[in-house]
């Protein structure tokens, strides 16, 4: 039998996690939220977040690919693509750690 491993789980704040990750900047939409880095849910945004996501520009960008969603308690950083509750997409230059999920209050 094999054991199974729980990921470990990292609560940050959005200070701490620009510092760590770096995110990028939309070159398709300039004035973008979040100081010019949030891509959108759609169009060339989406388009650009689906082929880091997808691993077309490399398998490491699957883990550079960050989700801002809402929750009950406020707005949220997480790692991944996911279309539940999103509101947009944060593309980083570091990669998360695999094995890890990580929540950043944005808040």
């Amino acid at each position: 039998m094999s054991k199974s491993t729980k990921p470990a789980f990292i609560t940050m704040s959005f200070d701490d996690w620009e510092k760590a990750f770096k995110p990028v900047k939309n070159t398709i939409t300039p004035d973008a939220p979040f100081d010019g880095c949030m891509f959108e849910t759609f169009d060339g945004d989406l388009a650009e977040v689906v082929k880091w996501a997808d691993g077309a520009m490399g398998t490491s960008y699957r883990r550079k690919v960050w989700t801002i969603v809402e929750g009950d308690e406020g707005q949220y950083v997480v790692d991944g693509y996911h279309r539940v509750n999103r509101v947009g997409y944060l593309l980083t230059s570091v990669a998360s750690v695999a094995g890890t999920q990580y929540e950043v209050n944005v808040d």
